[in-house]
């Protein structure tokens, strides 16, 4: 009897938390179908976002790297000897030719030397002109006559010191280009080898880049270069690959090359920034989307593309939903990266507003009217 009243016990606390967990389990599917239900039922505002379109172009393959523009002939202008300045015959940003005169330090104590080592060459010459007749008589020696004579030559290496001595105290430029910012001011006393002015040449430039020891293959002396830079972003400069290291860095495994780079206009300057772009092979057929399109994250890239089969009104305007295409990003050119698979040529994907997006969100185009091609469902 007790074994009985046991077991029914059991049994109906059984029934009794099957019950109860049972009704759980049914709130919980009756409140999912709910939701989802009137989530479908109700009118969720769609997305605004921007799109732009798959295109098919012809792109040349190319092999990145960053460079540094530098002058075929850059100095700095320095002083050989101290000094005060006491001419400047320059503006700062000129352009000079070989031998113009750039600054005078004080030379008068030059100048005096100069005309004393004048001076004694004078007498030295007229001493050789006035006793040469007497050698041919006899009246003086051989050895006094040669005597004479090295003493004008003696004169005439001073005054040729005495010139050179005074040519450093003006000091002109060694090549034709352009100045910088002078570096010295009128009654300014200067030490050797102080700075007076940069100059450099014009026409064009060197670019100094490097790429790594495995690309090394791919590239020859004569290949051609594209290069663009941060302050003129819409300008693209040809050049022409002249030299290659014939040795690897051993820290960073990587290869310096140098190209030449035509500068007529002189609109790049040495020392900038440089991307270089180094066309590799013959060009290849691509699908390209712009850059802002693609989203990056850790677990893969994606895209946007709006569905041209769900098009409905949506507040008086045209809506469609948007798949998300996992990609894998190509080569880049410009603003834009080529797409190898995913996303056919036409389609149109969404480039701004992707962070409110989700697989199967209605969206609308900020540049409303666009037209979506019927012919580019998603599959």
């Amino acid at each position: 009897m007790k074994d009985w009243i046991m077991k029914s016990k059991l049994l109906l606390m059984a029934i009794f938390l099957f019950a109860v967990f049972g009704s759980i389990l049914a709130y919980n599917l009756f409140r999912d179908f709910a939701k989802e239900l009137y989530m479908k039922e109700r009118d969720i505002p769609a997305v605004t976002v921007s799109v732009s379109d798959a295109t098919s172009q012809t792109w040349q393959p190319t092999l990145a790297a960053i460079g540094t523009l530098t002058a075929i002939q850059g100095v700095e202008v320095t002083t050989q000897v101290s000094g005060k300045v006491v001419k400047i015959l320059f503006e700062d940003g000129q352009s000079v030719n070989q031998g113009d005169p750039l600054v005078v330090l004080d030379d008068s104590v030059q100048q005096a030397q100069l005309k004393n080592a004048r001076a004694s060459l004078s007498l030295a010459q007229d001493a050789v002109v006035r006793f040469r007749p007497l050698l041919a008589s006899g009246a003086i020696s051989q050895f006094h006559m040669d005597r004479l004579i090295a003493e004008r030559e003696e004169a005439q290496a001073q005054v040729e010191q005495a010139q050179a001595n005074l040519n450093h105290l003006h000091i002109a430029a060694p090549f034709t280009g352009r100045l910088g910012i002078r570096q010295v001011s009128l009654g300014q006393m200067v030490q050797s080898g102080a700075a007076i002015v940069t100059l450099d040449t014009q026409g064009t430039l060197f670019v100094d880049f490097y790429i790594p020891e495995q690309n090394l293959s791919q590239v020859v002396v004569g290949q051609s270069i594209a290069v663009t830079t941060d302050s003129l972003p819409d300008k693209t400069f040809p050049g022409t690959i002249t030299a290659i290291s014939p040795s690897v860095d051993p820290n960073t495994r990587n290869v310096n090359l140098r190209a030449s780079l035509p500068n007529e206009d002189n609109a790049l300057t040495p020392g900038g920034f440089a991307n270089v772009a180094i066309n590799l092979k013959q060009q290849v057929d691509v699908i390209s989307i712009p850059k802002t399109a693609v989203a990056y994250t850790l677990y893969g890239d994606t895209v946007y593309v709006v569905d041209a089969k769900t098009e409905k009104e949506h507040d008086k305007k045209k809506s469609y939903q948007v798949k998300r295409v996992s990609v894998k990003p190509g080569m880049e050119q410009g603003n834009e990266v080529a797409i190898p698979t995913g996303i056919p040529a036409g389609s149109k994907v969404v480039t701004s507003g992707q962070l409110k997006l989700q697989d199967g969100t209605w969206v609308v185009f900020k540049d409303d009217p666009l037209k979506i091609p019927e012919t580019m469902p998603l599959e």
